[in-house]
């Protein structure tokens, strides 16, 4: 039988949506699972655990978000575990997500699932969100999220063995997922897959926004500033996108932000965007 973990993180801010997550673990189909949980901070975390028949183990962690995330997957990598289900703990899950994620494990390396948006009392907004975009039903490489992202660490799972050739990760770096998977894929030949035959629950609140809305200067100005530091930190794995990197910095420090016109230009169209997709220079 194969041994498979569902591995997150969790910290206080996280700590008003955790019943919904573990309530969702605690009725999956398939219950032969570890929750792993790296804990940044959370007093007795043991509490919210008692009141839930889960097999579980607790790490406790401090250090900044790359630092936090690079020892979770170092941890997995030394474990027994062979599957790795991911979820961030203020979304939930339905019943079928580790049952189907295992399944497709057995055939592929990193298997995406599909979002459901939802309001922050949990209440459905949107489903099946990336269902229809054609990008996801083609062949996934690395060329496929160079722009943008659609593989992150809440929801996808792997097979253990791919993190054999992950990157190190730089201590401020912000994007973890985009920046692992893109190494990840660049440098191996993976089998990728995107699923909605299970899907995340995806909380949106003010620290996790997704979905066309208003596209408004700061907003801009946020994404330029993530992607031109993802693109120098990625430089250092792959060279060729220091092309981008420049691209992104010189953007900023022209000031192009005040020709609403000319920033119509890079501002994609799609109802169901990516993360980091709105604008793409």
């Amino acid at each position: 039988m194969i041994s498979t973990c569902f591995c997150s993180v969790i910290h206080p801010g996280n700590s008003i949506y955790f019943p919904d997550f573990l309530r969702s673990l605690q009725s999956q189909t398939d219950t032969n699972f570890t929750l792993l949980l790296f804990n940044d901070g959370v007093n007795n975390i043991d509490l919210y655990m008692d009141e839930y028949k889960l097999s579980y183990k607790i790490f406790e962690i401090i250090g900044s978000i790359a630092e936090i995330r690079y020892h979770m997957l170092q941890e997995l990598l030394s474990s027994e575990f062979e599957f790795v289900v991911f979820g961030d703990t203020d979304d939930f899950f339905p019943a079928n997500r580790i049952a189907i994620n295992k399944l497709l494990l057995q055939n592929n390396d990193i298997v995406i699932n599909d979002l459901w948006i939802t309001d922050t009392k949990g209440k459905i907004l949107t489903e099946s969100y990336w269902k229809n975009r054609k990008i996801l039903k083609c062949p996934i490489a690395y060329n496929s999220i160079k722009d943008y992202n659609f593989i992150g660490l809440g929801n996808t799972a792997i097979r253990t063995e791919v993190l054999k050739n992950m990157p190190n990760f730089d201590a401020t770096l912000k994007v973890v997922d985009w920046f692992l998977f893109s190494v990840l894929l660049y440098k191996n030949n993976l089998k990728v897959f995107f699923t909605s035959k299970t899907h995340i629950f995806y909380r949106q609140h003010h620290e996790n926004l997704i979905g066309r809305k208003e596209i408004t200067l700061p907003k801009i100005k946020s994404i330029c500033a993530v992607k031109s530091k993802h693109y120098t930190m990625l430089a250092k794995e792959i060279p060729e996108v220091s092309k981008k990197a420049s691209r992104y910095d010189s953007f900023i420090k022209n000031n192009n932000f005040s020709d609403i016109t000319y920033l119509n230009n890079y501002i994609t169209q799609t109802p169901t965007p990516f993360w980091w997709e709105e604008f793409i220079l």
